[in-house]
């Protein structure tokens, strides 16, 4: 079990989605309760499959008790599908969990942003970037800041 998940990580860092989410479905279908493999597929699936996502990111969610990246993924793709409010009810449990997570930091920002809540964003976006700190994310964060 642990190997198809090795690999279906590697494939997702090497932008190979197909075959990672080929593998983590197979983990699943070992373990059905994988707390890694629901979440990652549910973000993986976020912009193809968001309504696939959703129940996967839910499922991850419940089986982790709440943990932050749980939450973090479930909030963004409850985005995805539209669900705005659950999504901002989501993200700030996320970031109560866990709140110097710079990720976590800056999709609480988008999802403030995309429920119209500008200045809110705007806020949490310059303080973030106000910081030295390397994120996957910075990029986006900075081209989102603009739009503000």
């Amino acid at each position: 079990g642990m190997r198809l998940l090795t690999l279906a990580n590697f494939y997702s860092k090497t932008d190979q989605l197909d075959k990672s989410s080929m593998f983590y479905r197979k983990v699943l279908q070992l373990k059905a309760d994988n707390v890694i493999a629901l979440n990652n597929l549910a973000w993986l699936w976020r912009d193809t499959k968001p309504e696939a996502a959703l129940k996967y990111a839910q499922q991850a969610v419940d089986q982790s008790k709440d943990s932050p990246l749980a939450l973090d993924t479930l909030a963004v793709v409850l985005l995805k599908n539209k669900e705005t409010v659950k999504a901002q009810r989501t993200i700030d449990r996320a970031l109560e969990k866990s709140p110097d997570n710079p990720s976590i930091k800056y999709h609480h920002a988008m999802i403030n942003a995309a429920a119209g809540e500008k200045a809110k964003a705007k806020k949490y976006l310059t303080e973030l970037l106000s910081g030295k700190e390397e994120f996957p994310e910075r990029k986006d964060a900075e081209a989102l800041l603009k739009t503000l």
